[in-house]
């Protein structure tokens, strides 16, 4: 009771004083409001973008049960290539039409998901057990480049286009530079046998993150120069893009799912998206970075797995990290399985 009293006497004195009230301390805006995960089940709730965001792709995509071969009828470029579960690649062109070819020997061990168009969407090139096959797009014609000598194949290698000319592919030990026009191969020190994973960034040069038992390392060969890039600030990155002095990737640190944009230099966090990852799905397989535009902002590929479990296709979201703002590039009903690549420089 003589608490209550004491209370009430306190707040009697504070209405009667004559003294003005002290003001309100200030109001910090160092720490900015935690952010609400993402839910990517709630995709189709987000606004569409505007048609001059990555204006090669369509609002849809729709891959049709069958197309005209690329031998018959050639194609000026494509956007996007989606890998069937057939052995065919099928083509979007810029002009909205569908091409397909056929991959010899599909089911090969290295032929799965190599299908790759190149920066410019004029040539596809596709890694299988005994060569690459490359297609000239605008004339249907295919030729077939040699596997280097030394080459040591392991179950991940891969190819990524350098630049309209050249691949570079990986082995068990590191890379080779293959010219396409002439077949030459370079042995190169890049990527490192058995990376976690590498990608080109827009100047051709290579961007890998090392092996697991290595420890938490990112290697750019920015310039030419091998460089080391701890990962602590990030946790460990997947799905990599590097454009500029930006690096983005997805990230599973301390048990949550994060696509990361970061400062090259040091990976420092510019901008986080945390994203609620639903029974894994999206750590595992149902999100990946596609492109670093030319304004900064990332474009996601999504799988939508519907709240009852089955597969709803796939989108293009747009993710602006000044902003946090995400917004819709393209939809499909397209099997989400399927593996599938872009042409690069028609995204901008």
């Amino acid at each position: 009771m003589r608490v209550r009293v004491l209370v009430l006497a306190l707040l009697l004195t504070a209405c009667t004083s004559n003294e003005p009230p002290e003001p309100a301390p200030a109001q910090s805006n160092s720490a900015p409001a935690v952010q609400k995960p993402w839910d990517p089940r709630d995709v189709d709730e987000l606004p569409a973008a505007a048609d001059d965001v990555a204006p090669g792709l369509p609002a849809r995509v729709e891959p049709p049960d069958a197309a005209p071969t690329l031998a018959t009828k050639p194609l000026s470029a494509a956007v996007l290539s989606v890998d069937r579960r057939d052995g065919r690649i099928q083509l979007l062109g810029v002009d909205g039409s569908w091409r397909e070819v056929r991959l010899p020997n599909p089911h090969g061990r290295l032929a799965l998901s190599r299908a790759l168009l190149s920066p410019d969407g004029t040539h596809l090139a596709a890694l299988l057990d005994d060569g690459i096959e490359v297609w000239d797009l605008p004339t249907g014609e295919r030729s077939r480049l040699s596997l280097p000598a030394r080459f040591e194949p392991w179950d991940y290698s891969w190819i990524g286009w350098v630049d309209d000319d050249a691949l570079l592919l990986d082995d068990l030990k590191a890379g080779w530079r293959i010219d396409t026009i002439t077949g030459v191969a370079d042995a190169v020190p890049y990527p490192a046998g058995m990376s976690f994973g590498w990608t080109l960034d827009d100047r051709g040069a290579v961007v890998e993150v090392d092996d697991p038992a290595e420890g938490d390392v990112l290697t750019d060969w920015g310039g030419g120069v091998r460089r080391y890039v701890d990962m602590s600030t990030t946790g460990r990155l997947s799905s990599i893009q590097a454009r500029g002095d930006t690096v983005v990737g997805t990230s599973y640190d301390d048990g949550e799912f994060a696509v990361y944009d970061a400062d090259r230099s040091d990976l420092s966090p510019r901008h986080r998206l945390r994203v609620r990852d639903h029974q894994g799905n999206y750590s595992n397989w149902g999100l990946r970075t596609v492109r670093i535009l030319d304004d900064g902002s990332v474009l996601l590929w999504v799988a939508v797995p519907s709240r009852r479990s089955d597969v709803d296709g796939w989108r293009i979201v747009r993710w602006v990290p000044s902003t946090d703002r995400l917004e819709v590039v393209t939809t499909s009903q397209g099997d989400p399985s399927e593996p599938m690549t872009f042409a690069s420089d028609l995204l901008d």
